[in-house]
């Protein structure tokens, strides 16, 4: 674990060292999960895009809740859908949507 503030560590994993998502999904992480929820008020977890990780899959019912990033002009709509739908299959409650790169000029026309 690594501090960066007064209150705020990260515990950082390299993609080549994440666990098989058997394990993401197992009691072991869940107690883990609990335990970190124990000691920190906030837990976020950053996880690879839906499509391209059995992670997020693993790791979906074990969490409070999902917000899905994407990014102005570049998420198409089908990939957002597509996205919700396999987080509902997998009994992910998803909070909402962060949306980066916003053109503020297109917002106001």
């Amino acid at each position: 674990i690594t501090t960066l503030s007064e209150g705020c560590d990260v515990l950082p994993l390299a993609h080549e060292t994440l666990p098989s998502p058997h394990w993401l999904g197992s009691p072991a992480m869940e107690a883990l999960l609990g335990s970190l929820c124990d000691t920190y008020d906030v837990v976020i977890v950053d996880l690879p895009p839906v499509g391209r990780s059995a992670a997020v899959l693993a790791l979906a019912p074990l969490l409070d809740g999902v917000v899905l990033m994407t990014e102005w002009g570049r998420t198409p709509l089908r990939t957002l859908t597509e996205a919700c739908e396999t987080l509902e299959h997998a009994r992910a409650r998803i909070l909402g949507t962060v949306t980066t790169e916003v053109d503020r000029t297109a917002l106001d026309s």
